[in-house]
């Protein structure tokens, strides 16, 4: 459940489901985050708290095993209203759903990625991105601060998409953003390890798929 920053994890949860035989159903909306916050648009704002009630709903009628979450890094018109609004969406879904897992958002880069990638193809390093200017850290200690109060769990992908100082634009032969904050679907397949990592958690390996 989410944005655009949900969908686009899609092609990684679609190969996990299918090759678990898992149900799996993407509530989006574009623009519109989890957490329940104010945003700059007033008819975002309308239209998102609607969204956001109709997803809980559609969530309750599911009664999934696992509910996972992830949003732009917006914060809307305050930092302090950021966290709020968040924790009273986790504590609405988690009434509602088995597991809850937020995601935190992936790095953002300065730059449209695609382009500095077709100017600069042999010195990617010029397409590189400071983990520390990537990652909103103060965000990503919002999100630590809600999950715990709200006692639901979180994963962290710029793990996944970073070294320990750097985060690039191309892994391999593919290239890991369509723009500045957005993986590729490419990437996004890419990963479906270590989404289906994360989901053997909290739902069962099915007998005849084994571990890959």
């Amino acid at each position: 459940m989410g944005d655009s920053h949900a969908a686009q994890w899609f092609p990684a949860f679609e190969a996990t489901a299918l090759k678990h035989h898992w149900r799996l159903v993407l509530i989006g909306k574009r623009h519109c985050p989890v957490a329940d916050t104010p945003q700059s648009d007033a008819q975002y704002t309308r239209e998102c708290a609607a969204w956001r009630r109709k997803a809980i709903a559609k969530i309750r009628e599911m009664k999934p095993a696992v509910t996972v979450l992830t949003q732009f890094w917006y914060a809307g018109p305050s930092w302090s209203g950021y966290r709020l609004g968040l924790e009273r969406s986790l504590r609405s879904i988690k009434e509602v759903s088995g597991r809850v897992v937020l995601m935190g958002d992936v790095p953002r880069h300065l730059v449209q990625v695609p382009t500095c990638v077709s100017a600069h193809p042999k010195s990617l390093t010029k397409c590189l991105v400071d983990r520390a200017t990537a990652i909103n850290s103060r965000r990503a200690a919002m999100d630590a601060e809600a999950v715990r109060r709200q006692g639901v769990d979180r994963v962290r992908p710029d793990d996944w998409l970073c070294g320990a100082s750097r985060c690039p634009a191309v892994i391999g032969n593919i290239l890991v953003y369509r723009d500045d904050n957005h993986i590729s679907p490419a990437a996004a397949s890419f990963l479906a390890p270590y989404v289906e990592t994360m989901l053997l958690v909290y739902l069962p390996l099915n007998p005849t798929s084994g571990p890959s």
